[in-house]
């Protein structure tokens, strides 16, 4: 876009509706999240809260790494729970951490299924299976800012609390749609 379609362009987002303004501020920060980030943070967030997001106890520590993600423990004796920066959330179980960032890049670009398949290097079952799990966060309202949706399980703390970014509240439950 040159610089006369550029000026064009700011005085029609000028024109906009407050909703399609809010839209369009969604589509911009959606290219600039990825995954790698927001697990990153959400590690980060584990690490400094120190609660179980089970039971919601204080007792937690690190305890080692599994598939490159921090593994936290509850110390709680009744509890004893591990868990990492994806459990409860759409990502839980995936395969092929490596490929998620392109995956999504893919899906930004509006790629079929197929063709996401062919460019990740993954199976059309797999890229169906991905693209379903990613659109189920889209479509619940959270933006990729606000990290990663979760499915709709519950953990045994079963009140709803305020969710984080990541769907969750500060005891493990998630927010349904």
């Amino acid at each position: 876009m040159d610089n006369k379609e550029f000026s064009s362009f700011l005085r029609q987002v000028k024109q906009l509706t407050p909703r399609q303004r809010e839209s369009l501020r969604h589509s911009l920060e959606m290219d600039e999240v990825s995954i790698s980030s927001m697990v990153s943070d959400r590690e980060n967030e584990l690490d400094r809260s120190r609660k179980c997001i089970y039971c919601g106890s204080d007792g937690v520590v690190k305890n080692g790494r599994s598939e490159g993600l921090i593994r936290f423990r509850c110390r709680n004796q009744h509890c004893l729970r591990t868990y990492n920066a994806l459990t409860g959330t759409n990502l839980t179980g995936l395969a092929h951490k490596e490929k998620w960032e392109q995956y999504v890049q893919c899906m930004r670009e509006h790629l079929t299924i197929q063709e996401s398949a062919q460019r990740c290097g993954i199976s059309y079952r797999t890229s169906f299976h991905w693209r379903h799990r990613f659109l189920k966060g889209i479509k619940s309202g959270h933006r990729p800012s606000d990290g990663i949706d979760v499915d709709e399980k519950r953990t045994r703390a079963e009140e709803i609390r305020q969710p984080d970014a990541f769907g969750e509240t500060s005891q493990g439950t998630q927010e349904t749609a």
